[in-house]
C-alpha cells in the first residue's frame, strides 16, 4: 500500500546481467542455519461492511480527504504549500495509505468529518469512560484531534466518570505478561441483580466470557470452565482469588488433573487478579446500563 504514492516503472533485466544476485546465488553460504519458527498473533476488529460503504461514499464527497488522497498518492508538496487543514498530517505521512476508497493510518481507517459524530456515538454507547473508548478508537478509527475529543466527551458524561477506576495501592502479586492467546485466564465469580455469574479473561487480549451460574459451587464452576476450555484451549495458568469455589479440594483437583497452574491473589489484595476485578467491573457497568 505504501507504494502507490509512487509512480513506478519496470524494466527488464536479462538474468546475466544481474551481477549482484547472480553472485549471491552460485556463491551460498558454506553451512545452514536452521531458523526456529515464529507466530505473531494479532488481535482484530474490523468495521461492519455497512458502515464501511458509508466512509467510502463519505471521502468521497470530503474535499479535505479528497486532497489528502492526492498527497498520498502523488507525493507530499512541500510543507508550507500544504492546505492549512492537513499540515497536521505531514508528521503522519510515511505511516498513511490510500485503498479501496480508504484513507488508512496503520491500520485504522480515517473517519471523514461527517461521520465523525456517529462514530463517537458508537464508541460512547457503552459508557465505560474514557480509556475504554481510547481503546476501541485505537483498533480501528482515528482522525486528528481524536483523542481530545473522547476526552471531552467522557469527561462531560455522569456514567462514564462512575466507571473510572479508583485509585488503588499496588497489588503484591506481580504476573509476566502473556505470551500467546488463551495461556493465561483470571476467573471470578460475581453477583448482580440477585444472580451469580462466573467472568473469565484472557490475559494476552484481554477477551472476557461470561457464564450464568445457578450456584456458585465448584462443581459447577468446573462445568462452566470445562466447557471454555473446550471452545478456546486449556490455559496454562489460571488466577482467581480465595473464593471458596475457588479454594475446595475439588477445584484443586481439577486444575491438577488437567495440568493448570492455579494462583490465587494475596489475601485482602484483590487487585493482584486485576484482569479479572477489572472484567467484572466492566461486565456490572454493562448490565447495570442495560438494565436502565
Amino acid at each position: 500500500m505504501r507504494l502507490y504514492r509512487y509512480d513506478v516503472q519496470y524494466q527488464y533485466t536479462k538474468g546475466n546481467r544481474l551481477q549482484i544476485a547472480a553472485t549471491l546465488s552460485r556463491d551460498p553460504l558454506p553451512e545452514q542455519k536452521d531458523f526456529p519458527d515464529t507466530s505473531i498473533n494479532t488481535v482484530g476488529l474490523a468495521l461492519p461492511d455497512i458502515m464501511l460503504d458509508k466512509v467510502k461514499n463519505a471521502v468521497k464527497l470530503d474535499n479535505e480527504m479528497q486532497i489528502l488522497k492526492q498527497y498520498i498518492l502523488n507525493g507530499w508538496p512541500d510543507k508550507h504549500h500544504i492546505v492549512p487543514e492537513l499540515k497536521q498530517y505531514w508528521s503522519l505521512a510515511d505511516v498513511l495509505t490510500y485503498e479501496d476508497d480508504l484513507l488508512m493510518k496503520g491500520e485504522r481507517i480515517i473517519i471523514p468529518r461527517a461521520l465523525r459524530k456517529e462514530v463517537e456515538t458508537k464508541l460512547h454507547a457503552a459508557h465505560l469512560g474514557y480509556d475504554a473508548m481510547m481503546r476501541r478508537a485505537r483498533d480501528a478509527v482515528f482522525w486528528l484531534g481524536i483523542a481530545a475529543r473522547i476526552k471531552e466527551i467522557a469527561n462531560a458524561c455522569q456514567p462514564c466518570q462512575q466507571s473510572k477506576p479508583a485509585n488503588q495501592k499496588e497489588s503484591l502479586i506481580q504476573h509476566n505478561e502473556s505470551s500467546n492467546p488463551c495461556d493465561k485466564v483470571g476467573i471470578d465469580v460475581f453477583q448482580i441483580f440477585d444472580l451469580q455469574y462466573l467472568a473469565i479473561v484472557d490475559y494476552y487480549s484481554n477477551f472476557i466470557e461470561v457464564e450464568h451460574l445457578h450456584t456458585t459451587t465448584s462443581q459447577v464452576v468446573i462445568r462452566k470452565l470445562k466447557k471454555l476450555f473446550a471452545r478456546y484451549g486449556v490455559p496454562k495458568v489460571c488466577i482467581s482469588d480465595f473464593g471458596p469455589q475457588f479454594s475446595s479440594a475439588e477445584f484443586t483437583a481439577f486444575m491438577k488433573a488437567w495440568g493448570i497452574h492455579h494462583l490465587k491473589s494475596s489475601p485482602g489484595h484483590h487487585q493482584s487478579n486485576g484482569k479479572a476485578e477489572a472484567a467484572v467491573k466492566m461486565l456490572k457497568n454493562l448490565m447495570k446500563k442495560s438494565k436502565e
